[in-house]
C-alpha cells in the first residue's frame, strides 16, 4: 500500500511541474510544497494503519493463547474430576463368613490352625482300634462335616449372585458417565480389584472342595488300614500249630 502512494505522489509531482511550465515557476514551487505536505500526510497515515494492523494482529494473538489456554484448563478440570460414588465390595466380610462355614461340625477344615495334628489324631492310619464302632462314627462325622460345609459354602456364594450382579450393573452406568480420565481410571480400578475378589472365592470354592475330596479319601484309606491292622492283631494272638496244640470244642485223630 505504501509504495502505491509513493506512486500516486511521484505521479502528482511530474503532472504539476509539466502543468506549470517555464514561466509559471512560483506557482509551481508552491504546488510543489503542497504536494509534499500531502504526501508526507499519507505517508503518516499508511504508517498508522500498519501500525494499527499490526496490534490487530497481536491482540488476536493473545486471544487465541488465551482460548488455548481456557480449553486446557477445562481439559485438566475434567480429567481430575472424581468419581462420585466409588464401590468398594467388602471381600473381607465374605471371605471371613465362607472360612467359617467351611470349619462347622467336626469338618476336618483347611481353615484350622492346627490342621495337621488334628489331621493325624483323626486319621492314624495302620493301626488296630478296641473300639471299631466309635472310631468308624468318628470318620464319618469328620468326613460327613467336611462335605457339608463344603455345599455350604459353595450355596453361600450362590445366594450373593444377586449382590454381585447390582454391583457389575453399577460399574457399567459409572462407566459410561465417566467424564474424564481419572473417573475413567477409577472404574478401571473398582473393575479389576471386583476381578480379584472374585478370583480369591473360586480359590475358596476350590479349596473347600480340596477339602471333601481329602477327608473322603482319607477316611476311606483310614478305614482300610484299620481293618488290615486288626485282622493281622487278631491273627497274631493265634499261636502257632505244634503237635501239642490243644483246640477247645474239637477233638480228632484215632482212638
Amino acid at each position: 500500500m505504501r509504495k502505491i502512494f509513493i506512486t500516486i505522489l511521484l505521479s502528482c509531482s511530474a503532472t504539476t511541474a509539466l502543468a506549470g511550465g517555464g514561466g509559471g515557476s512560483a506557482t509551481a514551487s508552491s504546488n510543489c510544497m503542497g504536494c509534499a505536505t500531502e504526501a508526507t500526510q499519507l505517508l503518516n497515515n499508511v504508517e498508522l494503519v500498519a501500525s494499527v494492523n499490526q496490534q490487530a494482529q497481536m491482540i488476536q494473538q493473545q486471544l487465541q493463547q488465551l482460548q488455548q489456554a481456557y480449553t486446557q484448563t477445562s481439559l485438566l478440570q475434567t480429567n481430575t474430576q472424581v468419581m462420585p460414588n466409588q464401590i468398594w465390595a467388602n471381600a473381607a466380610s465374605l471371605l471371613q463368613q465362607l472360612q467359617g462355614l467351611v470349619q462347622q461340625g467336626n469338618a476336618l477344615s483347611y481353615a484350622d490352625a492346627n490342621i495337621d495334628s488334628r489331621f493325624q489324631q483323626t486319621y492314624s492310619g495302620y493301626q488296630p482300634t478296641t473300639n471299631y464302632s466309635q472310631s468308624y462314627q468318628q470318620w464319618s462325622s469328620t468326613t460327613m462335616d467336611s462335605i457339608r460345609t463344603a455345599l455350604d459354602a459353595a450355596n453361600f456364594q450362590s445366594q450373593n449372585f444377586a449382590t454381585e450382579d447390582g454391583m457389575v450393573t453399577q460399574l457399567q452406568s459409572l462407566g459410561q458417565s465417566s467424564s474424564g480420565q481419572l473417573q475413567a481410571i477409577q472404574v478401571g480400578n473398582m473393575i479389576s480389584m471386583s476381578l480379584m475378589q472374585q478370583l480369591r472365592k473360586l480359590r475358596e470354592l476350590n479349596m473347600a472342595q480340596i477339602q471333601e475330596q481329602s477327608n473322603y479319601m482319607a477316611a476311606t484309606q483310614q478305614k482300610t488300614a484299620t481293618d488290615q491292622a486288626n485282622q493281622d492283631n487278631l491273627f497274631n494272638t493265634i499261636p502257632a500249630p505244634s503237635q501239642n496244640t490243644q483246640y477247645q470244642y474239637f477233638s480228632g485223630g484215632s482212638q
